[in-house]
């Protein structure tokens, strides 16, 4: 320590070294951010938003009486659904997945978009998700989840605790006949109810589009969901089976159903501001 005392740098030599300092310091940091691999790469929130829609018109739900193929008025009163699995394609076929994350769309209370955390930044040109939870999530203690999670029975009501697992999808509502002629076991105002429940492994359903996507800070993609697709070609009638299903083991209304919602789903846009705009 007293050579140091005794021999202090020259004046010029320790401006050259503070300078050195000074320009070594950034430097130091951006290699330390290179090599780090994740700071340089931004994280973004992904919404996927959900406009319901019958033949291409927008609805609400609960819904005003829609007309099926048959001439059947239809509407509305709950549209819950579960998603996972949300995926990002590159163009070199490689995907980011957000798995751990779950949303739940509810119509009805107005839950019309999910949002995934942490997405990387970059250019995509597809992106996939299930309408569904994972086996081992199906499986798995509904209690785990945290009060406020989606996956929360309180919060989603789509889980059997009779039987166990959850309903992926379901659908509900009232109808009538054509001519306004009331059935004969239907309630006042002539009408009578429909409930799709579709759930199990097998009916876990796989939604994807090829379509370009650029995440540059927080993002939200507008996706159509065009009920028409499935439940316009179904006619209701009483005592049929048509009315409800809760995709028992073989049952094919639950298959049908199914397919269709696959579908049904259609691409609008994405943008960084959607949000503060239609979708919000």
């Amino acid at each position: 320590v007293g050579r140091v005392i005794l021999n202090p740098p020259r004046p010029q030599v320790a401006r050259l070294l503070s300078g050195a300092l000074r320009i070594t310091r950034p430097t130091l940091l951006g290699l330390w951010v290179l090599a780090s691999g994740g700071i340089a790469a931004q994280a973004a929130d992904l919404t996927i938003a959900i406009e319901p829609r019958w033949k291409g018109a927008a609805v609400a739900v609960p819904s005003a009486r829609l007309t099926n193929d048959a001439g059947q008025q239809v509407r509305f009163t709950r549209l819950s659904l579960l998603v996972s699995e949300v995926e990002l394609v590159r163009a070199d076929g490689s995907r980011v997945r957000l798995d751990g994350q779950f949303g739940l769309v509810d119509l009805e209370r107005g839950r019309r978009a999910i949002t995934m955390r942490g997405v990387p930044e970059g250019e995509f040109v597809g992106l996939g998700f299930s309408v569904g939870v994972p086996v081992n999530v199906n499986h798995g203690d509904p209690g785990a989840w945290p009060a406020g999670h989606p996956l929360h029975p309180v919060v989603n009501g789509l889980h059997w605790s009779w039987q166990g697992g959850y309903v992926f999808a379901a659908i509900e509502g009232r109808w009538r006949e054509a001519d306004g002629a009331k059935p004969e076991s239907a309630a006042a105002g002539g009408e009578r109810g429909f409930s799709y429940h579709l759930a199990t492994e097998a009916r876990r359903m796989s939604v994807g589009f090829a379509a370009n996507i650029r995440i540059r800070g927080d993002t939200t993609i507008a996706l159509a969901l065009d009920l028409a697709r499935v439940l316009a070609p179904l006619r209701l009638a009483e005592e049929d089976g048509s009315e409800s299903t809760h995709s028992a083991e073989g049952e094919r209304l639950a298959v049908d159903l199914a397919a269709r919602l696959e579908r049904a789903w259609f691409w609008l846009e994405a943008g960084p501001d959607l949000r503060a705009g239609r979708v919000a």
